[in-house]
C-alpha cells in the first residue's frame, strides 16, 4: 500500500504512524480466491510475497493462511509498523527493498500481490517501471502461481474519492500516474501471464466513519490517508481547504460527498487484476 521507490511527494516515514487509522485491507476475498486457484498447491502450502507491503495491514489479515510470507517495502517507518504486527509470528519475514526490482531468485513464490502501489512507480506513460515490475513478478513466481495487482482506473481516481474535489489539480496529477487497466493487462500478457481477470469491489478503501467526515481534511493526520494530498502545492491546499470550509458552512459539501459516494457504489474506488503464470 505504500511506494517502494523513495516517493518524491510523500513522507511515508511520518505517514506510517497513522496510516492504519484510516485505510482498510480491501478485497481480501478477491485476493485469496485468486491464490486458491493454484492448480497444484493449496493456500496453506504456498509462499506469498507482498510487494510494497507498507504497514502490512493486508498481510496481518491473511499471513496465517500461507506456509511462508515475505513483505517487501522501501520505507523503514512502514516496516517498523509492520514488524510490530508480527513480533510473535514465525512464518513472516519483512525485507527492505525497492520496486520494480524484486530481490529474490526465480520461482521463489507461489503467490504475489501488490496493493495500491504501482501508481507510485511512474509519473506518466509509458509506465516503464510498472512494465519492469510485471517482468520481475513473472520471474519470481513459480509455474502455476498467481499475481494480483490492486490498483485503480483513472476514472475511479477522478470520480470516486470525494476529497478530490478539494484539490482538483492534484487529483489530475494523481490520475496520470495510474496506467490504464487495458495497458496493465497487456503488459502482463506480454510477459507470458494467462487467465487475466478484472474485479471491481464496491466497498471503500477507508474506514467510512473516518472517510465520510467532511471536516477530516482540515487535520493533517486525516490527509495522510491518501497521497493525493501530497501532490497538492501549498497554495492549492490552502485554497482547497478554504473552499471546503465554505462548503461545510453552507451545507453544499453534502452534495459533493453524495455524488462521489454514488459513483463509488456504482463503479468502485479500486480494481483488482489477477493473472496466472502457466
Amino acid at each position: 500500500m505504500t511506494p517502494t521507490l523513495n516517493s518524491e511527494y510523500e513522507n511515508y516515514g511520518l505517514t506510517s504512524k497513522t496510516y492504519d487509522n484510516t485505510r482498510i485491507p480491501l478485497g481480501l476475498k478477491i485476493i485469496l480466491g485468486s491464490f486458491a486457484q493454484h492448480p497444484n498447491i493449496t493456500l496453506k502450502n504456498q509462499r506469498l510475497l507482498d510487494a510494497g507491503c507498507g504497514t502490512a495491514s493486508f498481510l496481518n489479515e491473511i499471513a496465517d493462511k500461507f506456509k511462508n510470507v515475505v513483505g517487501l517495502d522501501a520505507n523503514s517507518g512502514m516496516l517498523d509498523q509492520a514488524r510490530d504486527k508480527f513480533s510473535d509470528v514465525s512464518n513472516v519475514s519483512l525485507t527492505e527493498g525497492r520496486l520494480p526490482k524484486l530481490p529474490f531468485p526465480a520461482d521463489s513464490f507461489d503467490a504475489v500481490m501488490t496493493n495500491q502501489v504501482v501508481h507510485h512507480l511512474d509519473t506518466y506513460p509509458p509506465y516503464s517501471n510498472l512494465n519492469n515490475f510485471t517482468a520481475e513478478a513473472y520471474r519470481v513466481l513459480a509455474p502455476g502461481g498467481s499475481l494480483v495487482i490492486h490498483t485503480s482506473s483513472k476514472e475511479q481516481v477522478c470520480n470516486s474519492y470525494w476529497f478530490g474535489w478539494i484539490i482538483p489539480e492534484a487529483k489530475e496529477r494523481m490520475a496520470k500516474r495510474y496506467a490504464p487497466l487495458t495497458n496493465v493487462v497487456s503488459m502482463l500478457e506480454n510477459k507470458g501471464f494467462e487467465d487475466a481477470d478484472v474485479t471491481v469491489p464496491l466497498d471503500a478503501m477507508y474506514d467510512l466513519d473516518v472517510y465520510l467526515n467532511p471536516k477530516g481534511p482540515f487535520d493533517p493526520k486525516w490527509r495522510a490517508c491518501d497521497s493525493m494530498f501530497a501532490l497538492a502545492t501549498k497554495e492549492e491546499l490552502e485554497h482547497g481547504l478554504k473552499r471546503l470550509k465554505d462548503a461545510c458552512d453552507d451545507g453544499s459539501i453534502e452534495d459533493v460527498m453524495d455524488s462521489a459516494e454514488k459513483w463509488r457504489l456504482r463503479s468502485g474506488q479500486s480494481t483488482f487484476i489477477s493473472v496466472r503464470k502457466p
